[in-house]
C-alpha cells in the first residue's frame, strides 16, 4: 500500500544543512493502523509528511497503490493527494468559515456540485458526532470539537490514507479517548490505512497493529505493538515506555529474597490462571510484586513482575514451564537491569 525506499531528507542553508530522515525504507500494509513514535526532533513527523510530499524527499521513493508519488508532477500530485486526508496537532481550521463551510473546503476546491457537497457535509458530521453543528465557528467549538471538524474535513474526498501527525497531543487525556476511538471507528467503517505520528506510547498501545520508534531520523525499532511493548529492543523504546509507566513505588528488589522475573503473557493466556497452575505443577510459590493487566489495540496482555520461590530445581522447572506455554520470562537483577534467563 505504502512503500518508502531510502528515504532521506535533508534541509540546506547558506550556513549548515541537517538531515531529519536518514536512509529509512518502510512497508505499510493496505488496512493497517501504524504508528511512528519517537522523541520530539527524532523525525517522525518529517517522515509523515514525505509520505504525501508536503517535504519532499532529498533522496529516495514513495509509492502509494504502485505509484511513485517522487515522479509527478505538480498537477498530477494534486490529483493524487485527494487520496491522502491528513489531520494536525493544531486542527488547521479556516476561522472565517463554519464548521460545514470548513469540511466542505476540499469539495469545493475539487468543484464538487454544491448540492452533493453539503450532502456529503452532512454525512461527514454524522460520522463524527458533530451533527447540528454546522453553523457553528471554530473559536465556538472544544479542542476535541475542533479535532473532529478536521478530521471530517480529511475524509471529504473519500480518501485511502489518513496521515495523523499528533493528532491528539493539544487534548486532555479525555478527549484524546474520544478521539482515539473515533479514528479506530472511522478505520473499521471505511477500511482506511492510517499512519499515525505521535511521542505517546500510550496511543500507539490503544490504536495501532504495528510501530516504528524513530530515534535521530532513522527507524531504530519496528514491530508488532504487542512485540515491541512487550519486549522493547533499543534503548529508545524502553526509555519511552519507562518514562510514560514509571512509578515511584516500584519495591526494592534487594528485599525480595527469591529471584525476580518480568513474566508477560499475550492473548488468551492472559486471563488463564497460569501462575498459579504452574506453581502447582513445579512444587514452588510464587508472589507478585507489580504489574499490569490490558489491552493493546484489542488484544489482552499481561506484564508482571513475579517473586519465585523454591529450590533451584523447581523454580528452573516453573521457568521452563512458563516458557512453553507461551509467556516471555526474563530475570530481573536487584538494579533492575535483565540477566538472561
Amino acid at each position: 500500500m505504502i512503500s518508502l525506499e531510502r528515504i532521506t531528507k535533508t534541509y540546506t542553508s547558506r550556513k549548515q544543512s541537517l538531515t531529519a530522515v536518514r536512509d529509512v525504507s518502510l512497508q505499510i500494509e493496505r488496512g493497517e493502523i501504524f504508528g511512528l513514535i519517537g522523541y520530539s526532533g527524532a523525525g517522525k513527523s518529517t517522515l509523515l509528511r514525505c509520505i504525501n510530499l508536503l517535504e519532499r524527499p532529498t533522496q529516495g521513493q514513495v509509492r502509494i497503490n504502485g505509484q511513485d508519488m517522487t515522479a509527478l508532477g505538480n498537477r498530477e500530485l494534486q490529483q493524487a493527494r485527494k487520496k491522502i486526508g491528513m489531520i494536525f496537532q493544531h486542527f488547521h481550521l479556516l476561522h472565517s468559515a463554519t464548521v460545514a463551510e470548513n469540511v466542505a473546503f476540499p469539495l469545493r476546491l475539487a468543484k464538487v456540485p454544491k448540492r452533493i457537497a453539503m450532502e456529503k457535509v452532512h454525512a461527514l458530521l454524522d460520522l463524527v458526532g458533530l451533527r447540528g453543528y454546522e453553523k457553528h465557528y471554530p473559536a465556538q467549538l472544544s479542542g476535541g470539537q475542533k479535532q473532529r471538524v478536521a478530521i471530517a474535513r480529511a475524509l471529504a474526498n473519500d480518501p485511502d490514507v489518513l496521515l495523523c501527525d499528533e493528532a491528539t497531543s493539544a487534548l486532555d487525556p479525555d478527549t484524546t479517548q474520544s478521539i482515539l476511538d473515533l479514528l479506530l471507528d472511522i478505520h473499521d467503517r471505511l477500511n482506511l490505512t492510517i499512519v499515525l505520528v505521535t511521542h505517546e506510547m500510550s496511543v500507539i498501545q490503544r490504536v495501532c497493529d504495528r510501530v516504528a520508534v524513530m530515534d535521530h531520523g532513522n527507524i531504530v525499532e519496528i514491530g508488532r505493538v504487542a512485540d515491541v511493548f512487550l519486549h522493547p529492543q533499543h534503548d529508545v523504546t524502553r526509555r519511552l515506555l519507562q518514562t510514560e509507566n514509571s512509578t515511584s513505588s516500584s519495591p526494592a528488589l534487594a528485599d525480595v529474597a527469591a529471584p525476580v522475573f518480568e513474566v508477560t503473557f499475550v492473548g488468551d493466556t492472559t486471563y488463564a490462571p497460569v501462575l498459579s497452575e504452574v506453581a502447582r505443577a513445579t512444587d514452588s510459590t510464587f508472589s507478585i510484586l507489580e504489574g499490569t493487566i490490558g489491552t493493546l489495540k484489542d488484544v489482552p496482555y499481561g506484564k508482571l513482575l513475579v517473586a519465585w520461590h523454591g529450590n533451584r530445581r523447581a523454580v528452573t522447572a516453573a521457568i521452563s514451564e512458563l516458557a512453553a506455554r507461551g509467556c516471555g520470562v526474563t530475570e530481573i537483577s536487584q538494579d533492575r537491569t535483565t540477566v538472561e534467563v
